[in-house]
């Protein structure tokens, strides 16, 4: 899989007045970087104090990718939920997992599959559990804590990953910076990818709905709902099971198609060659 691309780094920064603000700090750092390794990116920074300014923040990012062509990477700055479902903002309003996804689709549909988002905040790798395969991808790649942190450690770490960006242009890199800025070598971070996604949630979705016992029930009620309308001839569960497990390899294309954009943008079949063998292996 190639790289994304970007050309900024949006902070989108939801914090009450007695937390350390992280967002507007880390920003002070990616400065600071931007002009030693003369990498020349805008960096912005967005406060919102409700929901809906949140809201309203992705999408007139979106509506920049599509008028402007100009690509963020999304970093947000905020409390993440102790039950890892979301996000809670300064408002004390919460954004759940569910929520928040359409709104990073449609940035991510807008920069043609290239965002990164940077949750800096406490179990934001948790993101990845309320995936489908149905979905669209909602980034090109997400770095999120897998556990709870304070906001010193978020803005040690983040501050060290920035700088490897920078510095070296290198993801993997950073990422190790990540975790090697824990005081106690815990693995705190967790970054993936659209395509590892991608794989993580059909395997899912094969164990749970594309086993014998699921094939049978689904087989059940296609043969209940055919004897309704009094067709010559009633295929038995056997031969209707055997035609779901046919269609199983046309089914994965089509999710394939819609999850990487390839529908919206044809390059994308060459930037993320994901097989059926490949999730069956």
């Amino acid at each position: 899989m190639k790289k994304n691309i970007f050309d900024k780094i949006s902070i989108v920064q939801s914090l009450s007045d007695n937390d350390l603000h992280t967002g507007t700090k880390v920003k002070d750092d990616i400065e600071l970087y931007n002009f030693a390794y003369g990498r020349d990116l805008k960096i912005e920074l967005f406060d919102a104090n409700t929901k809906s300014e949140f809201i309203d923040i992705i999408s007139s990012l979106t509506q920049k990718a599509l008028n402007d062509a100009s690509f963020p990477v999304l970093h947000i700055e905020a409390h993440g939920s102790s039950d890892q479902q979301g996000v809670i903002l300064k408002s004390n309003e919460f954004i759940s997992w569910p929520d928040l996804k359409p709104h990073l689709i449609n940035l991510n549909a807008a920069t043609r599959l290239n965002l990164l988002v940077v949750f800096s905040l406490c179990h934001g790798a948790h993101f990845t559990s309320h995936l489908t395969p149905s979905d669209r991808a909602p980034c090109w790649g997400l770095v999120g804590p897998t556990k709870a942190l304070q906001g010193y450690e978020l803005l040690s770490s983040f501050s060290a990953f920035y700088k490897e960006v920078f510095a070296s242009g290198s993801g993997g890199t950073a990422v190790r910076k990540l975790n090697e800025s824990s005081p106690n070598g815990d693995i705190n971070y967790y970054f993936t990818d659209a395509t590892t996604f991608f794989i993580n949630v059909y395997r899912n979705y094969l164990k749970k709905h594309c086993t014998k016992k699921a094939y049978d029930e689904r087989a059940r009620a296609m043969r209940k709902k055919l004897k309704k309308s009094n067709p010559a001839k009633i295929p038995s569960i056997g031969e209707l099971r055997r035609k779901l497990k046919s269609t199983q390899k046309d089914f994965f294309e089509k999710y394939r198609m819609k999850y990487f954009m390839v529908d919206l943008f044809p390059e994308n079949g060459n930037r993320f060659k994901v097989t059926y063998e490949d999730v069956m292996n």
